[in-house]
């Protein structure tokens, strides 16, 4: 499929245009290496599709379920695993909120996408209020790139919108970024704000050929994150989407980054680094 190119004002001013070698340059812009398409890559790499069960509502693991509850974004990476996805939505609120209150073993619900703070305040409230209904779902996870790609998007509304559901659920942001210079003031400000409100705020990662495959570099990252409130909570291997073989790290080469940062960085700066089974089985640590 054809993968255009969507880079918000905030994030294209943090770009070096004048370097087709920056890191962030290299996340947001169209590479002709796109068009490479290996025989192990795939439409859907983590095999979303054999686990949905209502529109958008995917159930992998037995106590928590993931909602795909739009397919749009504020940034098309590069990298994207769910590229397939942004053409449609077919997200069934109703449905899944069916589904939710059958299965009780359920105990967190993941938002994701796309980027769900892509939807309004008045639907996401929507969503979160259905949800925050259901007695034995205590744990709301949302992920998320608004906060690095477009801060703008995390107003006083939004803010005091979501801060009405965090005394009755936990309410947990999983930001995604992947270099130090997203660590921006724009985020600390943030993660400031969210994390008054009783929100938790983790972070996610993805390992990157020429963006991140350093253990200097990633320290810088992990660290940066800790000293403005956010804790490192996965680094994932990339996941083999059509297209994305040039920015694939060797898992060999992998491994020695993370083992190197061992001792070497402060424990509460690592995150467990993380890569998907075949045939939608899950995540399991790369060690």
């Amino acid at each position: 499929m054809n993968f255009p190119k969507l880079i918000p004002l905030h994030y294209s001013k943090m770009i070096d245009w004048n370097n087709p070698k920056d890191p962030l340059y290299l996340m947001a812009v169209p590479s002709k290496k796109e068009n490479i398409k290996k025989s192990h890559e795939l439409e859907d790499p983590i095999a979303d599709s054999l686990h949905e069960k209502t529109p958008g509502l995917i159930h992998r693991y037995p106590d928590r379920v993931l909602l795909k509850i739009t397919n749009a974004c504020a940034i098309h990476c590069r990298f994207c695993f769910r590229k397939s996805i942004l053409e449609k939505n077919t997200f069934n609120l109703e449905k899944a909120v069916k589904y939710l209150r059958k299965h009780k073993e359920i105990w967190e619900v993941i938002l994701s996408g796309g980027d769900p703070l892509m939807l309004s305040d008045k639907r996401i409230e929507e969503i979160l209020r259905n949800l925050s209904e259901i007695p034995h779902i205590k744990t709301i996870r949302i992920h998320t790139r608004i906060p690095v790609v477009a801060p703008e998007r995390i107003t006083k509304n939004f803010t005091k919108m979501i801060s009405k559901f965090s005394n009755s659920k936990k309410i947990i942001f999983v930001i995604h970024l992947n270099h130090p210079r997203e660590i921006t003031k724009e985020l600390a400000k943030i993660s400031n704000i969210l994390s008054s409100k009783n929100i938790m705020l983790l972070s996610q990662s993805v390992l990157l050929k020429g963006v991140n495959d350093s253990a200097k570099t990633l320290s810088e990252l992990f660290r940066g994150l800790i000293e403005i409130g956010i804790k490192p909570y996965y680094l994932h291997q990339l996941d083999p989407s059509i297209g994305t073989s040039h920015f694939a790290v060797p898992l060999t080469k992998a491994r020695a980054i993370y083992k190197s940062l061992r001792g070497n960085l402060s424990g509460i700066c690592i995150p467990e680094f993380m890569i998907e089974q075949p045939k939608g089985k899950g995540k399991i640590p790369v060690n």
